[in-house]
């Protein structure tokens, strides 16, 4: 698969794949940790407890009432960054060893679409999308092979420890793992090219769905907030509908700040929607406060 290429395109297409699955796998981790961040700071958590001030610490009695410490996210954020090894609990964060490489490998790819008109990407001229995997298959090996050097004792090579094998055997499934799924790509594309000469109709309609449902599901990752927010203000309408005496305009009023201040779209930004979305669409199947 990797014949027309040298040894410099194989270092440097390894070297931007390398970077390429540690941005995608760390923009996840801070992704996952944020919703987190987001979640305790709606709902609250047993996390909150090792605050250093916890909220119920730090009541005063102020002119008969009680008045309770407000927590930030960036202290909830602070907390989670910060977390002590030594305390009893652990919270539920991803981390590296949650993500899979090659499924990081395929994500990447399959987000950015790239064309071979484009001259480079990932460190190739001119790629075919099952050259990536070749490549990872060969830093897989070539990995575990630095990692687990035999060194030469005197005149002789001592047989290698049972941990280089299960090292090099481990990496060699994950090898052999990615090479399956790049000769896939390969027998795919050469149908394509067979496709594309002697039926064309059915290539272009085949292309149109693969496209539709990458659409569709690039769509429903933008609107998962706004349908996330959508759920929580009518479960809001439901309890405390009485308390705004029915009235889906003040109620709506009132919302579209809170949706602004507890919920981010998929760029990580404030989540904004318009009182007349919140009354006559999302609320627009709900009984008023009398029904």
């Amino acid at each position: 698969m990797l014949k027309h290429r040298d040894i410099a395109d194989l270092r440097h297409a390894a070297g931007e794949i390398n970077t390429g699955i540690a941005d995608y796998i760390n923009e996840s981790i801070a992704e996952e940790t944020e919703c987190r961040v987001q979640t305790l700071y709606r709902d609250g958590g047993w996390e909150l407890n090792y605050l250093p001030n916890a909220p119920w610490q730090e009541e005063v009695e102020h002119a008969g009432y009680h008045l309770q410490r407000t927590i930030t996210e960036d202290e909830i954020r602070d907390l989670l960054a910060n977390w002590s090894s030594d305390w009893d609990d652990q919270p539920s964060l991803p981390g590296q060893e949650d993500f899979d490489e090659l499924t990081a490998l395929k994500d990447c790819l399959g987000y950015e679409w790239f064309e071979k008109s484009e001259l480079i990407h990932f460190g190739l001229i001119e790629p075919e999308e099952h050259e990536f995997f070749a490549v990872f298959a060969l830093m897989i090996i070539c990995e575990a092979v630095h990692s687990n050097p035999r060194i030469k004792i005197k005149h002789y090579w001592p047989e290698p420890t049972l941990s280089q094998i299960k090292a090099i055997g481990s990496a060699s499934i994950n090898a052999v793992e990615a090479m399956a799924y790049a000769e896939r790509l390969q027998r795919e594309q050469k149908i394509r090219k067979s496709l594309a000469l002697e039926q064309p109709e059915i290539l272009k309609k085949e292309l149109s769905r693969r496209t539709s449902e990458k659409a569709v599901n690039a769509a429903n990752i933008r609107h998962a907030a706004n349908n996330m927010a959508r759920d929580w203000v009518c479960k809001e309408w439901k309890q405390h509908r009485e308390s705004y005496s029915g009235n889906k305009s003040d109620f709506s009023r009132t919302y579209v700040t809170r949706v602004v201040n507890e919920f981010i779209n998929s760029k990580g930004e404030p989540l904004k929607v318009t009182e007349k979305t919140i009354r006559e669409v999302w609320l627009s199947d709900t009984p008023s406060a009398g029904k």
